[in-house]
């Protein structure tokens, strides 16, 4: 039997290098990136009607506070006078696409809008609210953990 050089050492090493950057490779192919958004390059062109509308809901005092009862998420929305004309509500998951949620918002007569846990996974997600009251258009946005 041969006796064990310094030669094999490095050819060992090499080996196990390149069976590392092999396995990354691989790895990396079979993992699946979700954009934030689809349609980046056109939500990229109106950004700036989205800093208008926060910069109304910020001088409104528009806001979302969120609380849970027993079997929901509650969004109430502090500072709406009236029921909004239209608009929608997105839960954002930013660790995958497929469980975000888009809700009209619909409220009840306290301005609250309720969310059943069964549709939430527990975790991190972002409410986006984007709605139209008296002809003024506010986007607020909050973080929420679902437990």
């Amino acid at each position: 039997m041969k006796k064990f050089t310094w030669g094999h050492g490095i050819t060992i090493v090499l080996i196990m290098i390149m069976v590392g950057f092999s396995y990354v490779l691989f790895m990396s192919f079979n993992r699946e990136y979700d954009l934030v958004a689809e349609d980046y390059y056109a939500k990229e062109l109106t950004f700036q009607d989205e800093i208008d509308k926060r910069e109304n809901a910020l001088r409104a005092d528009k806001r979302i506070a969120t609380t849970f009862d027993s079997e929901h998420l509650v969004l109430e929305f502090m500072g709406i006078e009236s029921t909004p004309d239209s608009g929608s509500v997105k839960l954002f998951r930013p660790s995958s696409k497929s469980l975000d949620l888009t809700f009209d918002m619909k409220l009840d007569t306290a301005q609250r809008l309720f969310i059943p846990f069964e549709k939430l996974q527990k975790g991190k997600y972002i409410i986006q609210a984007d709605w139209t009251e008296n002809q003024t258009s506010f986007y607020v946005e909050e973080t929420v953990f679902v437990p």
